[in-house]
């Protein structure tokens, strides 16, 4: 550690002195390269492996297993619990009678197939929207701002979204905007009780989250379900052959999470928690809000019952996420339950751009309400070119500009500068997406996804050190005081992915344990076999 710091020193030196006296290029590139050489061999030392503490990183199921299902389907809830995922991922709107369900964002016209069961449902939707500024801040919703058509969850009731099915976006093309007189497939039978007209098959109205086929793999059946009721019951196919594609509501996965032993965890996302208090008239009649409401539900499941790594979280694990900070600041006054503000370009009711929210006055805001933050994974790697170069530029370039990962032309990545403040500043840190395929989505420098994960587990370019688990508690050093190159904990708390089962595989490859530190393999497992995780 502090040789690669007195190399560092040295670099800086060198390159002050050209500056001073005067140089060619190639003397620059020198020592570019030599700083670049210098900052990935004493990354490579700190960490061959890692051994696991307390669970971490955790598994985190992209919307479900979404890379073989529909997000946010029964299918692809069902298949993240096969595949061991230690948390599901559900994005929460919510439908016209007020149940959460689990959706990406509001309008579901293009994550369903909404549009070919009941065409006159196109366009008709902007008319729940309170008013002109909300369709302004909320382009997706209608106002004639939209791409496609419109399609509010909030205009259908449950029973009317259990009738539809999931589908991968852009997978209906134009059949979805088609003219309304193409014939249409009829609407699924209805499940209500003593309907004499197109009575469902047998199974259709049965309890949707785990079928005959993989119940005895997920878990116990007739386990009782902390909300009452059984949590897992043996559910056929339905009358379009299409059960596993079944949209999910958030109850669904609750039952599905609790109904195995331990009980998975479940990362919610609210999505446009403004929005909907605003334009649901029905909230406000209930005097409730979508965080109430959110709340309640959790709390039947006995989820949202207590601070990270309370014994009431342990049995019940859960994260609440949202990219509003008004509405985690609201839920920190309703529960102990962990927080996770979600970043991206900006914070989009405060404005806050990223430089400012990642600096670390802009961390200890965040800090003061949530206990976690949850960055793209192209925020948090750079190449290790890239980083060189702005550490090359002086302490401040290298402070602000390593977490621009993916735009460099250098081959390898290294973990960027904002994770490091951000464990600093006593926050987990979670990372997204990463998928196993296709291959065009790799970031700049990366060969396969593993070159992806490995970085952020191992903390490689950290040259400060990052301990593991637990909000960066660690100090620096702690890696390198494991010797034989393995770290304490990883240098990153969860990983979202559409492929848990191939994740997993990836993270024991990654590990000190038997069979682990071989680098990570090449990841290319096929997601099938194999128990379930211990979680």
């Amino acid at each position: 550690m502090l040789q690669a710091a007195f190399s560092k020193q040295i670099m800086h030196k060198n390159i002050i002195l050209y500056r001073h006296f005067g140089g060619t290029a190639l003397q620059l590139i020198s020592v570019v390269l030599l700083l670049a050489c210098t900052r990935a061999a004493a990354a490579s030392g700190a960490a061959a492996c890692f051994q696991p503490v307390d669970e971490l990183p955790f598994v985190m199921a992209y919307r479900g297993a979404s890379a073989d299902f529909p997000e946010h389907s029964i299918g692809a809830y069902r298949a993240a619990i096969k595949q061991g995922a230690r948390f599901i991922e559900c994005d929460v709107v919510l439908s016209r009678d007020l149940v959460p369900v689990c959706r990406h964002e509001p309008n579901i016209a293009h994550t369903t197939d909404v549009l070919l069961r009941w065409p006159r449902r196109r366009g008709g939707s902007s008319s729940s929207l309170a008013s002109e500024q909300q369709q302004q801040q909320h382009p997706t919703l209608g106002g004639g701002q939209s791409e496609g058509p419109v399609v509010l969850a909030s205009d259908l009731t449950l029973e009317e979204i259990k009738q539809l099915r999931a589908v991968f976006p852009g997978s209906l093309g134009d059949a979805a905007v088609a003219t309304s007189g193409a014939q249409q497939p009829p609407p699924p039978p209805s499940c209500r009780a003593g309907e004499a007209e197109a009575p469902a098959a047998e199974g259709e109205c049965a309890a949707p989250w785990v079928s005959g086929s993989i119940a005895d793999e997920v878990g116990p059946r007739g386990q009782e379900a902390a909300g009452g009721g059984t949590g897992v019951e043996e559910a056929g196919t339905g009358a379009d052959g299409l059960t596993d594609h079944r949209v999910a509501s958030l109850e669904d996965l609750l039952r599905m999470a609790t109904a195995v032993d331990p009980a998975v965890g479940v990362a919610l996302h609210i999505q446009s928690a403004s929005w909907h208090n605003a334009a649901l008239p029905q909230l406000a009649a209930a005097n409730s809000s979508f965080e109430d409401v959110l709340l309640r539900l959790l709390q039947r499941y006995g989820y949202a019952a207590g601070p990270y790594g309370s014994e009431a979280w342990r049995r019940r694990p859960s994260y609440i996420m949202a990219f509003e900070a008004s509405s985690l600041k609201n839920l920190a006054r309703l529960t102990s339950s962990p927080l996770t503000q979600v970043l991206g370009p900006t914070i989009p009711d405060t404005g806050e751009g990223w430089d400012s929210a990642t600096g670390p006055e802009g961390l200890a805001r965040i800090a003061a309400y949530a206990s976690s933050v949850a960055v793209a994974r192209q925020q948090l790697l750079a190449t290790a070119q890239s980083a060189a170069a702005a550490v090359a530029a002086g302490p401040a370039q290298a402070e602000g500009e390593t977490g621009r990962g993916g735009d460099g032309g250098g081959r390898g990545l290294v973990a960027s500068e904002p994770l490091l403040r951000m464990r600093r500043a006593g926050l987990q840190v979670f990372a997204s997406v990463f998928k196993p395929a296709p291959r065009e989505q790799l970031l700049t420098g990366a060969e396969t996804w593993v070159d992806e994960v490995a970085p952020l587990v191992l903390g490689t370019g950290l040259i400060q050190g990052v301990g593991g688990g637990g909000g960066g508690q660690g100090g620096a050093g702690e890696a390198e005081a494991q010797g034989a190159g393995g770290r304490l904990g990883a240098a990153i708390d969860g990983l979202f992915t559409d492929s848990p089962g191939e994740l997993r595989r990836v993270l024991e490859r990654l590990s000190c344990g038997d069979g682990g530190g071989g680098g990570g393999g090449d990841g290319d497992g096929d997601g099938s076999g194999g128990t379930p995780a211990d979680v």
